[in-house]
Order: C-alpha cells, then sequence, then structure tokens
C-alpha cells in the first residue's frame, strides 16, 4: 500500500485509528508490519527520494537477513552471504511462520530454501531490499524485475518512488530492455487524467531522473493507457508483460 494510499485513507479513520501495512508472502507471513504514523511521518519523505519503501520492523521470533544478489541455488547457509545496513540484497527471513519446502517442487526449494546447520530452513523472498542503522526494513523491488544496465543496477521501487511523487502521475514502472548486463531503463507512465500533456510530462520526468543518483541514466519515457496488473495481487504491476509491450514501442 503506497503512502498516497495510506494518506487518502487515514483521514476518513476515527481517530486514533491507525492502519498497519504488512510484508510478507505465501512461504512466510507475516515478516513485517508498519503503522501509517510511521509510514507518514517518517519514511514517506525518503521514499520520493529514492530511497525504497519501509516495510517496517520484523515481527516478533522473526529473523531478517540481507544476502548478495544471486539468481543461483544457496545449498547451504553461510555468514559470508551478509550485507551490512544500507546494502541492497536479496531479503532472507527465518521463523516459525516460514515454509520448510514447497509440496513437491525441489526445483523451487532449490531456488528458495537455504538450509541451516543447525537445522532450520530460511526462505529466500525473491525481494530486494535493505535494513537501516535502526533495524527496519526497506523495500526495493522484485529480484527477477531488477534491470541490470552496463555499470549500473537500477531498482524498480527506488526509482519508482520518485516518478510517482510527481503531478500528473498516476503510476510509473522501469522496465529493462536488451540484454542482461546491458540493458536499457526505460519509464513506463500511466498518466492522471487532467495532467501536463504527454511532452511536458515526459521533459520533467527526464529532468528529474537527473536529479537522483537512483534513476540517472533513465532516458526514454512511454506513456501507457492503463498498465497490465498481477491477476492475482491487483497491486502488482506486471512488469514483464510491460516490457514486451515497451520493448514493441521502440524502433
Amino acid at each position: 500500500v503506497s503512502a498516497r494510499e495510506i494518506a487518502a485513507l487515514v483521514p476518513r479513520l476515527s481517530t486514533p485509528a491507525q492502519v498497519h501495512t504488512p510484508y510478507g508472502a505465501t512461504e512466510a507471513l507475516p515478516v513485517a508490519s508498519f503503522s501509517s504514523n510511521c509510514i507518514l511521518g517518517e519514511t514517506a519523505e525518503k521514499t520520493k527520494r529514492g530511497h525504497g519503501v519501509c516495510v517496517g520492523r520484523p515481527v516478533n521470533a522473526t529473523e531478517v537477513r540481507i544476502i548478495k544478489i544471486t539468481d543461483d541455488p544457496i545449498p547451504t547457509w553461510s555468514e559470508d552471504l551478509l550485507l551490512t545496513h544500507g546494502e541492497v540484497g536479496e531479503i532472507v527471513v527465518r521463523g516459525e511462520q516460514v515454509t520448510r519446502s514447497y509440496f513437491n517442487r525441489p526445483v523451487n526449494d532449490s531456488l528458495a530454501k537455504i538450509p541451516h546447520a543447525d537445522g532450520a530452513i530460511l526462505h529466500r523472498m525473491g525481494d530486494l531490499g535493505y535494513l537501516d542503522v535502526s533495524g527496519r526494513l526497506w523495500f526495493s523491488g522484485r529480484k527477477s524485475q531488477r534491470v541490470q544496465a552496463k555499470g549500473k543496477l537500477f531498482h524498480t521501487v527506488h526509482c519508482e518512488g520518485i516518478f510517482d511523487a510527481l503531478p500528473g502521475v498516476r503510476k510509473s514502472a522501469l522496465v529493462g530492455i536488451g540484454l542482461w548486463g546491458e540493458q536499457k531503463p526505460l519509464l513506463c507512465v500511466e498518466k492522471e487524467e487532467g495532467g501536463p500533456p504527454e511532452e511536458e510530462l515526459a521533459r520533467t520526468l527526464l529532468q528529474t531522473a537527473g536529479e537522483y543518483q537512483a534513476t540517472a541514466g533513465i532516458g526514454k519515457v512511454l506513456f501507457h493507457p492503463g498498465f497490465p496488473m498481477d491477476v492475482r495481487h491487483n497491486s502488482k504491476i506486471n512488469r514483464e508483460q510491460l516490457a514486451q509491450w515497451a520493448q514493441g514501442q521502440l524502433p
């Protein structure tokens, strides 16, 4: 749930009611939780500056680790995998609510589960993020949707938080076009009704991109009439489908 949506909802609630947004997955739920007071009062402005989305602190008896990004299986846990505070990596969780395996899917197990020497199983969320110095977890986007350009890795949620804050933008989505390692970062935008003309908005978006480290290097904007959404979770943009559409728009 975005800060924009929370800001619209909270005034309609009885004081002092709050909205609590959980973070987790089918294989591990919940992992963390964050209140509307903290989102609107502490972290929303950082999201607008490209820091990602804060999803709160780990719930009781849940360990959250951040490990180096890899798409390969990890056969056993090692402390050498760990990254430090502020470094973006894959989110890994351990706790009683974490499933130990998938049903009859050994390949999925090898890619998502990490056996620990003490018998525990850690789950790879498939999400990228980082822990700040106070222990809060920040979400950077799906690992499979990261954009690897030549010399730079772009994180979808870091970029989109900047653009979504601009007037005239209803939704934005970063996609990568081309071969891995040499992808071209491309911004897709769904406009707000009554917003500025596309040419004007595109200029604003590209100018803004150059003002932040997270978005520097994005040089193309495409406008889409209505983003394809994940049929299971209507809040999730289907960036893979959107990337295919974007590829077809380029000369």
